[in-house]
C-alpha cells in the first residue's frame, strides 16, 4: 500500500490514530477505568502497516478500533461530559475534544446494534 492508499484507509471510522487513542484514555482513565483500559490494551496491539519507504518521513500510527456499541456510547457520553476537560489551560484542547468527539461519532454512526465494531 502507498502513502496515498494508507492515508485513506486511515480515514474510515473504525481506525483512530494513536494521539485520538491516547486523549481518548486520559478522559476515561477516572470515570471509566475499565474502558480505558480497553482503550489501552487497542494502543499496545498491532498498528496498522504503514508504506515502505521515503525514508525519514513521520506518519501517525493507527490502530483498528473494535468495541462494542455500548462501550462507543460509554465513550461518547464521557467525552461530551468532558467539555471542562482542560478549560482555562489551553483552548486548543477544546478544539481537539471536539474532533475526537466527532470521530467516536462517526464510529457509532457506521455500526449496527448488538455488533461489535471488527471489520
Amino acid at each position: 500500500m502507498d502513502r496515498e492508499q494508507y492515508l485513506r484507509y486511515c480515514r474510515q471510522p473504525k481506525v483512530f490514530s494513536e494521539s485520538a487513542l491516547r486523549l481518548t484514555f486520559s478522559v476515561l482513565r477516572k470515570p471509566r477505568p475499565r474502558l480505558a483500559l480497553s482503550i489501552q490494551n487497542i494502543l499496545n496491539g498491532i498498528s496498522i502497516c504503514q508504506p515502505e519507504g521515503k525514508e525519514g518521513e513521520s506518519l501517525s500510527q493507527h490502530f483498528h478500533v473494535a468495541l462494542s456499541p455500548a462501550e462507543v456510547d460509554t465513550i461518547l457520553g464521557c467525552l461530551a461530559q468532558a467539555g471542562g476537560w482542560g478549560s482555562g489551560s489551553c483552548p486548543g484542547q477544546q478544539v481537539m475534544l471536539k474532533a475526537l468527539l466527532d470521530d467516536w461519532r462517526r464510529l457509532a454512526n457506521c455500526i449496527e446494534p448488538g455488533k461489535s465494531v471488527m471489520n
